[in-house]
């Protein structure tokens, strides 16, 4: 036995050998603690997989993984699928012709009088526009009303001639100024006369769109002239009305006749004053000669007599008429404006104000002219009873003639400030009416000469009919036709491939198939095992040694869990062929081999050994021959090279030997090996295929999956599972084959030393 690794266990180092004599029922009874099962979790796992499937959508890794999976057989299909499709369509496909005819859009409409200029993105906004216009179905309509080109041959098989002519015709830019109509198809002549008249149609549309937009403006515009000449005969004859009225329109001679009517109110307010003392005078004698005599100093001055005579004073007139001219002109900013506007307020401050200041004088001159009346009154010479009665009598029809006369100036002196507020008014608005009727005038007449402009858009060229057929567009539609082949293969390819489930990552078997992870063998290419150089050579050694490196972790998770459930049979299964299980097998063991432990690797895939070739021994006899009892134990073991490592080849499979499999006749061998072996490693049959590993999985301790990225697929998988466990095998976990160094997590930077004769043949297997 040869010299351990320094970090293999060791059987002093904690590891609990089973002893020679246990069995397996004897084992399982000495397990620590009692595994979880695990029917009920694959069950779950294959459920919830199949329902995720079925409404998930495509995964970007599985797609990418797909492409990289399928890539050459993809291509190499899909470059043929082109080829052949690009072929035939060159054959099928005729050689198109395209004419076109061409536009030119200006920058800024054309202005005879004035002129009107426009941002870049307004003619953008412009030139598109008018780009859809070109194929809209009044110009497309428009040119198929001639019955020449409706008759054409290019349309008269068509069914529906304007979504044909919508979806061919093509309009784009070759200039900033420029529109080009261009159409495709197999007849030159046809092709052009129905260019042109699509093209000769959008111009007369354009055309017509312009003229009538500027003959419905100008309609437009005579409309508010009209309103306007309306609104300017009315307020003319009301203007009329009020100055008939007032006998005049000047604004001086309103003015003058207001100062006079005014100064007519106050003359009148005067001659009222001194009838109201004469009649006062004439009471007072009349009382003290019937009273009898009366001091003049003590005559009692009525408020009445007093409060007339005030208005005769020159400073209690002058605030009397600036009260009343503060409220003539509220009055009037009150009719023109709202309450709340700000000369109306400023104009009830100062009216406050006047108030104020006349009472003040009144209050002041009101015991000056009552002390005046009674010196008049002592002055006044005596006169008889009956005149004095007689002059009060018509002192007093005075005064009523004179208070009638003076509310029927007030009235005019209110109308007519009022009638000059309003003809100011009328005046202003005419005005202002006038100034828009002619600004209105002079657009009409703008735009009446505007008609005669030449159009924004004008044609630049005509289609003529195309001598040269179209080449380029030709090739464009070949090479879209074999593009579209190729992306179609890849496309079906990628989908059958992403639709079988193949595993990808370590995350698909720990999270979908809820196995625990024992290790992960990275893949070895070719190139690594040639050795023509120094080069190749080191890259040799870095994978063999990054290989053994990774067997040997998952040999320490073996171990690990043998010491715990005290087992020592472990059997190395797959879902299907070609998933790596034989390449585990032989790994695995030799690893436990060469950490010191006396191992015995089985080949039990009766039906497909290959455990014989990898070690280079005689496949016959083997576990059939044990089967049918045709040989001893010791006469079909094999050493191999590597020391404390032994092979049972299968043997050659007959009924009889897979009959004696089925009655348990294994039994009795795996007994009898227990006791011979620390550790025994069985090489099964994929478990999908046939019963046979189902049936030797009863004398193991524990089994372990095979799993080949890209190769084994997700629901295979899960049904081996779910067998297994279904049957109370217990699942250790799995072991991923195939993963590159990034999957794989890391690279070694170091090469192994000479590696032991044994070691390379198992480890190239």
């Amino acid at each position: 036995m040869s010299t351990p690794h320094p970090d293999d266990p060791r059987p002093g180092d904690g590891l609990n050998r089973p002893s020679a004599a246990g069995n397996t029922t004897e084992s399982r009874a000495l397990v620590p603690f009692a595994a979880p099962p695990r029917t009920e979790l694959m069950l779950a796992a294959v459920a919830n997989h199949a329902n995720a499937v079925k409404g998930a959508p495509l995964d970007q890794k599985a797609i990418l993984a797909s492409i990289r999976r399928r890539w050459f057989p993809a291509l190499s299909l899909g470059l043929l699928a082109a080829l052949l499709s690009a072929g035939v369509a060159w054959m099928i496909l005729p050689m198109p012709y395209t004419a076109y005819a061409e536009l030119h859009i200006r920058s800024s409409p054309q202005k005879l009088i004035w002129d009107a200029k426009e941002t870049g993105t307004q003619f953008d906004v412009y030139r598109q526009t008018q780009q859809r216009q070109v194929k809209s179905q009044f110009v497309l309509n428009a040119a198929l009303r001639d019955p020449k080109i409706s008759k054409l041959s290019t349309l008269i098989d068509e069914p529906h001639q304007l979504e044909w002519l919508e979806k061919n015709v093509s309009v784009t830019s070759p200039a900033t100024e420029f529109l080009r109509v261009s159409l495709s198809g197999n007849e030159p002549k046809e092709l052009a006369a129905i260019v042109n008249a699509i093209t000769k149609a959008y111009l007369d549309e354009v055309a017509n769109t312009q003229t009538n937009d500027r003959n419905k403006r100008i309609s437009d515009l005579g409309k508010v002239h009209d309103e306007l000449e309306a609104t300017l005969r009315t307020r003319t004859a009301t203007l009329k009305r009020l100055v008939k009225s007032l006998q005049t329109g000047d604004p001086l001679a309103l003015t003058e006749k207001q100062k006079m009517m005014m100064e007519m109110q106050a003359a009148l307010r005067k001659q009222r004053a001194q009838m109201q003392f004469e009649l006062m005078n004439a009471r007072i004698k009349l009382a003290a000669k019937e009273d009898g005599s009366l001091p003049a100093d003590q005559v009692d001055i009525p408020e009445a007599v007093v409060e007339s005579h005030l208005y005769q004073d020159p400073e209690a007139e002058r605030a009397a008429a600036a009260v009343e001219a503060q409220q003539r002109g509220l009055v009037l900013l009150e009719k023109a404006t709202s309450s709340k506007d700000k000369r109306v307020l400023a104009a009830r401050k100062d009216l406050d104000a006047a108030k104020k200041n006349f009472e003040e004088q009144k209050v002041r001159l009101r015991p000056l002219i009552a002390e005046r009346l009674r010196t008049e009154i002592r002055g006044k010479t005596e006169a008889s009873a009956a005149q004095l009665r007689e002059t009060a009598r018509l002192t007093e029809m005075t005064i009523k003639t004179l208070d009638e006369e003076m509310d029927k100036q007030k009235f005019e002196t209110q109308q007519t400030g009022e009638m000059t507020f309003e003809v100011e008014q009328i005046r202003e608005d005419l005005m202002q009416t006038k100034s828009i009727d002619q600004r209105i005038n002079e657009e009409i007449e703008r735009l009446k000469i505007e008609q005669k402009a030449e159009s924004r858009v004008v044609k630049y060229r005509d289609a003529e009919t195309p001598n040269h057929p179209d080449f380029e567009k030709k090739l464009r539609l070949v090479g879209m036709s074999g593009f579209s082949a190729l992306a179609l293969i890849v496309a079906c390819i990628v989908w059958f491939d992403i639709r079988t489930q193949r595993i990808n990552s370590l995350e698909d078997v720990s999270t979908g198939l809820r196995l625990p992870i024992l290790g992960s063998l990275p893949t070895v290419p070719r190139q690594a095992g040639s050795g023509k150089s120094r080069t190749a050579t080191a890259k040799a050694d870095i994978w063999q040694g990054s290989m053994m490196e990774s067997i040997d972790s998952a040999r320490v998770m073996l171990l690990r869990r043998a010491e715990l459930e005290n087992a020592k049979v472990a059997m190395i299964v797959s879902a299907m062929m070609s998933e790596g299980k034989t390449t585990l097998s032989c790994h695995l063991a030799t690893s436990l081999a060469r950490a010191g432990y006396r191992t015995l690797l089985i080949d039990s895939d009766i039906r497909r050994p290959t455990v014989h070739r990898v070690f280079d021994i005689p496949c016959e006899p083997g576990v059939c021959e044990l089967l049918r009892k045709e040989v001893e134990l010791v006469d079909v073991i094999s050493p191999t090279p590597q020391d404390g490592l032994f092979v049972l080849p299968a043997g050659s499979v007959t009924q009889e030997a897979l009959r004696e499999l089925a009655q348990d006749a294994l039994n009795p061998l795996m007994a009898r090996l227990r006791e011979e072996y620390d550790f025994i490693i069985v090489d099964s049959s994929p478990i999908l295929p046939v019963t046979d590993s189902l049936l030797i999985s009863q004398y193991v301790d524990g089994v372990i999956f095979s799993i080949r990225r890209d190769v084994s697929q997700y629901p295979k998988v899960a049904t081996a599972c779910q067998r297994l466990a279904m049957i109370g095998v217990p699942l250790w976990g799995a072991v991923v084959i195939g993963l590159d160094q990034m999957s794989y997590g890391y690279q070694y930077a170091y090469a192994y030393g000479a590696v032991r004769k044994g070691t390379k043949a198992a480890g190239s297997a």
